[in-house]
């Protein structure tokens, strides 16, 4: 917290908590990024951020804290989509001792005008956006059922449409939204309305109330709704225009009883009562992202990037979520060379340092970039990055980046021959092995140092081993490493 030269955050998807006032006050952040492993913010975690302009919720967000975003003077908008949320953030704290002062979760975000609310969301909190006076409009999505306790109270709304799928009103959730001139309510069935109480729309005197052509007398036989001036909506061609649905690949989206997985605009007729609705609709359609990893590194030695925790040599997997809840599933594929230390007698204290060589061959789709390591590429091609471990020794970690074109990565074989095997280092004139295999050659000792480099671009070469010490030896080429045993 107080940390006023912190301008950005990323967190990792490795989080899950976010703790109480983890960057409250926090003044020159001025964006955050939330992964999708969170299920927790903590009260006051961004409270009085006032730099801070715009929050996205992702749909793992169960509970959230007291006066979360309390004060963040800047923020403008809110994309949420927390599919069922709970927590202290939703209830109304009042401090008649304080001149009467109250709070919630974002309380004192007096410049709050857009609020998106995602097409997953089935619950919409206590106390939502209580009070935001600068958010004229909101459209509810046809996933929400529920409509929580004061959730719209207070706000500048001048319309609201409740979609077909709410079947529940809390207690005061339009009240005092002076401002609202029209209602459209789309359920064939009224939703129910907490204790059947007015209270729902106290102060609140919308001229007119839309229902479905044909329910008006249902709508008039129920307490709260009858109060209202009921007009049935009995029009035809109503065009209706969905917000932007979002899915991950491999999901469909049903418009309709029509099941729709690519990415494209639909429209359909829904034939309702005595009129028609056209629905136009636009699908997402989000990638799932695959990431290729390989590192090396000594025996004893420990692999703990990117979520990994491996000792041994094999091959391992991890399945995590990108903010938008699609699969990201990361590869590793982890070589283990033995380690040999020297035997150094010396009368100071000295550091031994092992060069580091870590050889990451990833693929992205275009337009994405690879950030992992430090580095920021988005072009195919090999970059290296020369670093220090915490020790202070060499640390070279060397990046193969491809781009593929779609969502498929693209396929690559590797293949490595080397003959003959074991080799001979005498000055015989016959001290050459061939090696075939396109693409860098890297040679390690068996203390994993690089002896040599060389560009194999004609997939075939002919390495002369005769000022080799005899001994194993490990030559790379691209994922591939093989034994080389010179006598």
């Amino acid at each position: 917290s107080n940390c006023t030269g912190l301008t950005n955050v990323t967190i990792p998807n490795s989080v899950t908590t976010i703790w109480y006032y983890a960057f409250s006050g926090c003044t020159g952040l001025t964006s955050i990024t939330i992964p999708n492993s969170v299920t927790t913010i903590g009260g006051a975690a961004f409270s009085n951020c006032t730099g801070l302009t715009n929050v996205t919720i992702p749909n793992s967000v169960t509970t959230i804290g007291y006066y979360a975003f309390y004060g963040c003077t800047s923020l403008d908008t809110l994309n949420y989509h927390a599919d069922s949320c709970s927590g202290d953030g939703f209830t109304y704290y009042s401090f008649n001792w304080l001149s009467g002062s109250s709070f919630n979760w974002l309380s004192g975000c007096d410049n709050l005008e857009i609020v998106n609310i995602g097409n997953k969301v089935k619950f919409i909190p206590n106390y939502f956006i209580y009070g935001r006076t600068k958010v004229t409009s909101i459209t509810i999505p046809d996933s929400v059922t529920t409509i929580g306790d004061n959730a719209f109270s207070g706000t500048g709304l001048t319309s609201i449409t409740i979609p077909n799928s709410v079947t529940y009103i809390g207690s005061k959730a339009f009240s005092g939204c002076t401002s609202i001139d029209t209602i459209i309510c789309k359920g064939y069935i009224p939703p129910d309305v907490k204790d059947g109480s007015e209270a729902t729309f106290l102060n609140t005197n919308p001229s007119i109330v839309i229902v479905p052509c044909g329910r008006r007398l249902v709508y008039e036989s129920v307490n709260v709704w009858k109060w209202f001036n009921l007009e049935e909506d009995c029009g035809r061609a109503d065009v209706i225009v969905d917000t932007v649905i979002y899915v991950c690949a491999g999901e469909t989206y049903n418009l309709n009883g029509r099941e729709i997985s690519k990415t494209g605009l639909y429209s359909d007729t829904i034939h309702l009562g005595d009129y028609d609705s056209i629905v136009n609709c636009v699908l997402v359609v989000n990638p799932i992202i695959n990431i290729t990893l390989s590192a090396q590194i000594q025996e004893g030695e420990t692999y703990n990037l990117n979520g990994f925790n491996q000792t041994t040599q094999g091959t391992y997997t991890l399945n995590l979520k990108t903010i938008n809840g699609c699969d990201s599933i990361v590869t590793l594929n982890l070589m283990v060379v033995p380690k040999q230390v020297d035997t150094i007698y010396i009368t100071d204290t000295i550091t031994l340092c092992a060069k580091v060589y870590t050889y990451i061959h990833a693929t992205i789709n275009a337009g994405e970039t690879y950030l992992d390591y430090g580095f920021n590429e988005s072009g195919a091609g090999k970059y290296t990055k020369y670093l220090q471990t915490i020790d202070g020794c060499d640390s070279i970690v060397t990046l193969y980046l491809q781009v593929a074109s779609s969502i498929d990565a693209v396929k690559q074989t590797e293949v490595i021959t080397i003959y003959p095997n074991p080799a001979s280092a005498r000055h015989t004139g016959n001290s050459f092995v061939t090696i075939e295999g396109k693409g860098e050659i890297i040679i390690f000792n068996n203390k994993g140092q690089v002896i040599k480099t060389l560009d194999n671009s004609n997939n075939s070469i002919n390495l002369d081993v005769s000022d080799f010490a005899r001994g194993v030896y490990y030559i790379k080429v691209g994922n591939i490493t093989k034994k080389l045993v010179v006598e």
